[in-house]
């Protein structure tokens, strides 16, 4: 894994890295080398698919906003880029869910004539493996030569817009990534946001569906070679994503990689701050306190991702920040300096 670090490390350097937050994660734009995955696990057996619904096991447990998972859901949903960190059986009630790509992705091979399900002859394998050693390892989902639903199911032709993507887990860091190969999209009619929708929900309710409510939905927008990132909050049905317009203006090219970086290891200590900021109680009935030599910018989320509240420090000072209004539980204390950031989790008893 060090060695993975170190070229990512090395391409942070050498590339021009957008950095920006999401949530409890750093967001991070870099390039580098797609490569097909070999010898992988077709996860639709070689059978066309459409809205899949499969739970593929990721080899190894994974956080994702507070909570332990072991598996990836392609969901059923209505848009095949969409992934939902999954353990158990069933669908659950409520879940987050990553947009590695979240427009209506199809097998160029589904047959919109007969609507006869999935069958034999695949031509966009969804397929899957495992890399590395125990602690260390990397779970690689691959998208390849996936068509779109609002091309194909109104033609009856051979699809002119395809896309090859690929969704990395990193085991020892929690990290996820959406990577690009070559594609070829000429319509942009193709999306169902007007443009590639990205991004991550922190909690998607659909016990109450068609009125699903979404908490907070984190999401990228602008040139896709210098994204930005946009939050909403407050969305009650899915369908209302679709009067978002401020998503990416294209697609990503060749080599594009979206980095979500949580912290390369579990933060106890900062790291990444100098010693003239601590953080304290790390158990509290209502307050934590931040005390910091510089200035600073102190964020508060929960479990789910959501950002809660914001302050500002100045030098020489204590500041407090209360948590008696929250429920019992984890809480994400994000610490922000000229000299970088770093994260720590606070349990409120």
């Amino acid at each position: 894994m060090k060695s993975i670090l170190s070229s990512l490390l090395s391409c942070f350097l050498l590339c021009n890295v957008i950095f920006a937050q999401v949530g409890p994660y750093e967001f991070s734009t870099f390039t580098d080398d797609f490569e097909f995955l070999e010898g992988a696990v077709d996860a639709n057996g070689g059978n066309t698919w459409d809205d899949p619904d499969v739970s593929i096991p990721v080899g190894f447990e994974y956080q994702m906003l507070g909570e332990t998972y072991n598996s990836i859901l392609l969901s059923s949903l209505g848009l095949g880029g969409w992934l939902i960190p999954y353990s158990g059986s069933g669908t659950p009630a409520s879940f987050p869910i990553i947009m590695a790509y979240a427009s209506d992705l199809v097998d160029i091979n589904w047959d919109f004539e007969n609507f006869s399900g999935s069958q034999p002859g695949g031509g966009s394998p969804l397929s899957y493996k495992t890399e590395g050693t125990p602690g260390n390892q990397i779970f690689k989902l691959e998208y390849r030569n996936a068509g779109f639903y609002n091309e194909l199911s109104s033609e009856d032709t051979i699809p002119d817009n395809i896309i090859n993507l690929q969704f990395w887990i990193y085991e020892a860091t929690g990290s996820f990534e959406v990577r690009f190969g070559d594609s070829n999209i000429i319509d942009p009619g193709v999306h169902d946001f007007n443009g590639p929708l990205i991004g991550l929900i922190s909690n998607a309710d659909i016990s109450t569906y068609p009125d699903t409510t979404i908490d907070t939905l984190y999401f990228l927008q602008g040139a896709p070679e210098n994204p930005t990132i946009d939050t909403e909050t407050g969305y009650s049905g899915f369908n209302n994503l679709y009067y978002n317009n401020d998503v990416l203006t294209g697609d990503p090219i060749s080599g594009t990689v979206y980095r979500f970086q949580l912290g390369e290891e579990p933060v106890s200590t900062f790291d990444l701050l100098d010693a003239t900021i601590d953080v304290f109680p790390s158990l509290t009935n209502d307050f934590v306190n931040v005390r910091t030599d510089e200035q600073i910018s102190v964020q508060v989320f929960d479990v789910q991702g959501k950002l809660l509240q914001t302050q500002l420090a100045e030098q020489q000072s204590i500041l407090q920040i209360d948590l008696s209004n929250y429920d019992n539980g984890n809480y994400f204390i994000k610490v922000i300096s000229e000299n970088g950031y770093a994260v720590k989790q606070v349990i409120k008893q």
